[in-house]
């Protein structure tokens, strides 16, 4: 059932060049694969003055990386601190383009996919980008402090995605190491080590076990709202509810009474307590998004369940009563539970929609543009098969954070199963015998760009280091297929 979204991967390939200030000695290559978006953070040299000593930090974008980097990095002053970034964006920016060529050449069939502008939105996640397969939301613009925005809302519904599994505690209140969460793990497992299930009838057990979990504690969290509410609050707005409900969680939270309701008694013994600062996240977003949750028909949550396969559970839905705001618990309907197969649980939606083509067409541009959004928040055009230069290593994150020079390429569907399928494995082979010149032979080694720029006797240089990084969506969605090492983190 899912074997036709293995075969058609979704790859992005970017390389080029981070700025390091250290030692010859102290290089280094880096081999590793994440589910996470972004590489962790490399000290990359560190700028002295009056004000003392900062050290400035790099990241890199992508899945699987080969990065050359340093150990114990020097110091400059502010001056060279701000020649070095001149250096790197106006000498290195496109450089290593060639790399890409090289890759990319044998594969260059007509695109896959045509160029789409001005389409790109700030989004915090690939699932979300909707505009550039069609769709008509329009997200609202979040100040400091107010709740996320609903991730999707579609003429087809409203949707709150994520990658995170359903049996993953922490995450859109799905907790309780000793309680419920442990009890929905516990359950998910059994399910999935029963050899007489078929595929599909695990999958809905599954989904459906979801389904139990936020059942009862929805009965919960009405518990605590009318305890946090009642006749003198009850017209208070949902934004002050939930200030109130902040409140509460920062204040240690509360714990549960051991009450029947609506026959949930059994369940309700599972629990640990509940609202603390996981067991409220839900609660908090639906009442800082009152008109999505409160109107309509209200919003679904997905989940994923496996690779490519994602729970859909519907709807989430609050109403205002005597006692306040509260949860509508008959509008979660066990009836509505599904189980949607793609790499996205919008993917059918929007291909509908938004008229992208075939198959994967729908998950590939969006995820295309989540990537390109990462190297350059201003980054505007989607276009398949051709070498881009996002002129990232200008820009800085707000922590301070310096980007590394980004070419990139996103990959059509015979380049992305090759790189799948053939490069990565073949790359961990070759890293794993000699890691320096296997990288050397396919990135290049990093350049002496010192000019002068370092006075007196130092043994320090400024090194222009390159790196291979491959943005690969069913590794950060599932942790589906190969990597350059063996930790899955």
């Amino acid at each position: 059932m899912i074997e036709r979204y293995r075969k058609e991967p979704i790859v992005s390939i970017l390389t080029g060049y981070q700025r390091y200030v250290a030692k010859p000695s102290g290089h280094q290559v880096l081999v590793q694969s994440r589910k996470k978006a972004y590489s962790q953070h490399f000290p990359l040299y560190k700028v002295g003055g009056s004000a003392g000593v900062k050290t400035r930090m790099g990241q890199y974008i992508g899945n699987h990386q080969i990065i050359n980097t340093y150990r114990n990095v020097g110091t400059v002053s502010p001056s060279v601190d701000k020649k070095l970034q001149l250096i790197l964006k106006n000498r290195y920016s496109q450089k290593n383009q060639g790399v890409l060529n090289n890759i990319t050449s044998r594969y260059m069939k007509p695109g896959t996919y045509k160029k789409l502008e001005n389409v790109i939105q700030q989004r915090p996640a690939a699932e979300e980008q909707t505009k550039i397969v069609g769709g008509k939301g329009k997200p609202k613009t979040v100040r400091p402090g107010q709740a996320q925005d609903v991730d999707i809302r579609e003429p087809f519904g409203k949707f709150q995605v994520t990658t995170s599994r359903l049996d993953q505690l922490g995450h859109h209140s799905i907790t309780g190491k000793r309680g419920l969460g442990k009890h929905l793990q516990d359950r998910i497992q059994g399910y999935r080590n029963d050899p007489d299930l078929k595929e599909e009838d695990r999958d809905m057990k599954i989904t459906l076990a979801g389904y139990d979990y936020f059942k009862t504690r929805m009965a919960q969290w009405n518990i605590a709202l009318k305890s946090i509410q009642g006749p003198s609050t009850m017209f208070d707005s949902a934004t002050t509810v939930r200030s109130r409900l902040k409140s509460v969680v920062a204040g240690g939270g509360l714990g549960i009474v051991h009450t029947s309701v609506g026959g949930g008694q059994e369940m309700f013994k599972l629990s640990t307590g509940f609202l603390n600062q996981g067991g409220a996240q839900i609660t908090s977003t639906a009442l800082g998004n009152a008109d999505d949750f409160t109107q309509g028909t209200g919003v679904s949550y997905t989940f994923v369940i496996d690779d490519f396969k994602h729970a859909v559970l519907q709807k989430f839905k609050m109403k205002l009563t005597r006692n306040g705001y509260m949860w509508d618990e008959s509008a979660l309907d066990r009836t509505k539970a599904e189980v949607v197969y793609g790499y996205m649980a919008t993917d059918d939606m929007m291909k509908v929609t938004g008229k992208a083509g075939y198959d994967n067409d729908a998950a590939a541009l969006r995820a295309f543009a989540q990537t390109s959004l990462r190297g350059n928040n201003n980054a505007k055009d989607v276009e398949i098969m051709k070498s881009v230069s996002l002129g990232s290593s200008a820009l800085r994150t707000n922590a301070g954070t310096l980007q590394a020079d980004i070419d990139l390429v996103h990959a059509n569907k015979s380049l992305a199963r090759f790189i799948k399928k053939r490069f990565i494995p073949e790359a961990k082979k070759q890293l794993a015998k000699d890691a320096k010149s296997y990288t050397k032979g396919l990135i290049g080694h990093p350049e002496d760009i010192t000019n002068g720029l370092l006075h007196g006797n130092r043994a320090d240089r400024i090194w222009a280091a390159p790196y291979l990084s491959v943005a690969d969506y069913s590794f950060e969605a599932f942790g589906s297929g190969d990597m350059f090492d063996n930790i899955r983190d």
